[in-house]
């Protein structure tokens, strides 16, 4: 159980990552748009509630599986590293306005 959620935790933040860089470059690249930063806007959101859906979730089994601790922290600090990475893009989209 907790090997299948530390899996799915880690897939989640890896897509996220991957959606969000996928917008991030198709603003700087290709398009200016404020259409797409709506888009993204929207995309953000959506992704904070559900990565914090899973950290909540990854919180419950630390707290209920504590033999597990390491590889629950270890992807906590996964999920929780997507956080800086938008951060910085968004300090680069707003140079870019």
């Amino acid at each position: 159980m907790v090997d299948d959620s530390i899996l799915t935790a880690k897939k989640t933040a890896f897509i996220s990552f991957a959606i969000g860089t996928f917008l991030f470059l198709l603003f700087v690249f290709i398009t200016q748009s404020l259409k797409l930063i709506y888009l993204g806007f929207a995309y953000v959101l959506g992704a904070i509630i559900i990565n914090s859906i899973v950290m909540h979730y990854l919180v419950y089994l630390l707290l209920n599986f504590p033999r597990a601790w390491k590889k629950l922290i270890l992807t906590c600090l996964i999920v929780l590293s997507n956080i800086p990475i938008s951060m910085l893009y968004l300090y680069v989209i707003l140079i870019l306005i």
